[in-house]
């Protein structure tokens, strides 16, 4: 399992099965249990944490040493790196962490801690948010 796929099932692949009802789901990476809308045909969950994990691991290093002040570009940098799935729950977490590096980075205002805290606001979104609520999570 140390392939991890950028969209649909990280562990195979395929296209997630959307469910009306949550179900516990036990993460097949760190077996965790969470209610999850989202399943695998092939009945593999991945929790939020392992989801999203190494991308905020690069989300954090990249936004304290970058010197941009142009979110949109950061954005699309960020969004380049293969740790970032295409519908992870870490988006929650790229977009304020975008917007406080660049203010940052413009205004000198802020502290690294303020960034750090931008992500972990960001992070506490959980996955599927936008399909589940109706509303992207990470505005």
């Amino acid at each position: 399992m140390d392939t991890k796929h950028a969209e649909d099932c990280m562990v195979c692949g395929l296209e997630l099965k959307h469910l009306n009802q949550a179900i516990q789901s036990r993460c097949i990476y760190c077996g965790n249990n969470e209610a999850s809308y989202f399943i695998c045909p092939e009945g593999h969950f991945v929790c939020n944490t392992c989801h999203a994990n190494e991308a905020m691991l690069n989300l954090s290093r990249y936004c304290l040493t970058s010197k941009s002040t142009n979110p949109l570009e950061m954005l699309e940098e960020l969004m380049q790196h293969s740790s970032v799935a295409m519908h992870g729950p870490e988006h929650h977490a790229i977009i304020p962490a975008v917007l406080v590096t660049a203010y940052r980075n413009l205004t000198g205002k802020l502290s690294e801690e303020a960034i750090l805290e931008a992500i972990r606001r960001g992070s506490k979104i959980p996955g599927g948010y936008c399909g589940i609520y109706g509303a992207c999570g990470a505005g």
